[in-house]
């Protein structure tokens, strides 16, 4: 009878530290995608708001004749540019610019159909001379 305790010890042991290490884990990835998410939920915002900023930026959205989507080629190349410099490497993002009263829905290629999808939009809306609201939505996910 003595023997067998040694052994039961042994096993709870084992299971205990099989247990602390699985919530560990779990603990830590779900960490891990809440920096994720808020690194790109941080870029997007950041982005967005440089370009209701920036009154150049500002004047190409409102110019611009939507419905137009960052990888067409009449979209405004400034902001190509700036997207283009600004964006992350571990980063894929579609832009597009549409009328405010539409559904602007982003088309994106295959490869992110099976990531997570991380959306934003603002909405710009004059500037001096110049009041043709638009809204311009940026979509990304990890490569």
């Amino acid at each position: 009878m003595v023997g067998k305790r040694g052994w039961i010890r042994i096993v709870e042991a084992f299971v205990v530290i099989l247990l602390v290490a699985g919530v560990s884990a779990y603990l830590f990835s779900k960490t891990q995608i809440n920096n994720d998410l808020l690194k790109i939920k941080e870029f997007e915002i950041s982005a967005l708001k440089e370009i209701e900023l920036n009154e150049a930026l500002r004047i190409n959205v409102l110019q611009s004749s939507p419905p137009i989507q960052s990888d067409e080629e009449n979209f405004p190349g400034e902001l190509r540019i700036f997207f283009k410099n600004l964006l992350p490497a571990y980063l894929s993002c579609r832009e597009k610019i549409c009328e405010i009263n539409e559904i602007c829905g982003i088309d994106y290629p295959q490869e992110a159909i099976e990531q997570e999808i991380y959306a934003h939009s603002v909405v710009i809306s004059a500037e001096n001379t110049i009041y043709k609201p638009k809204q311009l939505k940026i979509i990304c996910w990890k490569n």
